[in-house]
């Protein structure tokens, strides 16, 4: 236990507890969602740890007219980013590959051409109003940065 203190990332958290894994803890009534009975733990597990993570980099805007990139897609967070960008009105269905099926309107490959340019030629040369980085490489983080409306 000494051991995993000494090497904590966040050596002065003002919030922690123990008990993350543990049948029953505690938490205040504001921070805590109610598990529907029945409900299949692995879906909630992920909805819990990737849906979180990703919802919470999307924009919440009452406008249709926004363009979110979601890099470092293919995987499990990135079809939930998909879907949810999707059921906040920043796209629609249509028939390309996994993720098009998912509500995504675009599907840049990184592997083929300019990803940075291809987003901001979608975007209209403006670049899109959100990034949600989902890579942990360098280079996808860089166009990131650059594909984000300044």
């Amino acid at each position: 236990h000494k051991l995993w203190l000494e090497a904590s990332p966040c050596a002065k958290k003002l919030y922690s507890w123990d008990g993350s894994f543990q049948q029953y803890t505690i938490g205040k009534a504001a921070h805590v969602a109610r598990i529907p009975k029945g409900a299949p733990l692995n879906v909630i597990a992920l909805i819990l740890c990737a849906g979180i993570t990703v919802c919470t980099r999307l924009p919440i805007v009452p406008t249709k007219l926004i363009i979110v990139a979601i890099v470092g897609a293919g995987g499990g967070p990135s079809s939930l980013a998909v879907q949810y960008a999707n059921a906040i009105n920043t796209g629609s269905e249509t028939q390309e590959m996994f993720l098009n099926t998912l509500g995504a309107e675009e599907f840049v490959d990184f592997a083929k051409g300019d990803v940075v340019a291809t987003v901001k030629s979608v975007a209209e040369g403006l670049g899109a109003h959100a990034a949600t980085l989902l890579s942990v490489s360098e280079k996808p983080s860089q166009q990131a940065a650059e594909i984000d409306i300044p």
